[in-house]
């Protein structure tokens, strides 16, 4: 098998690019887990929000079922 680095320095290094490389693999990938994070809270955020919501509309469904019974 055949190389094109010959050490580990020299991968690191990548030919006097390797700041530009390894900055862009960071930024993507802070990128990813910055996005995994988001769109779970932003998830968990929207399931509460229905959560409530079917509350809400299953105490104005009871109510209205039963007159004696008024939450509002």
């Amino acid at each position: 098998m055949n190389f094109h680095f010959s050490n580990f320095d020299d991968f690191v290094a990548m030919g006097g690019h390797g700041f530009y490389v390894w900055l862009a693999y960071a930024l993507v990938l802070f990128g990813m887990v910055f996005y995994f994070f988001y769109s779970g809270s932003l998830s968990k955020k929207k399931q509460w929000e229905l959560t409530k919501f079917y509350r809400r509309l299953e105490s104005r469904v009871s109510s209205k079922n039963n007159p004696d019974k008024r939450d509002e």
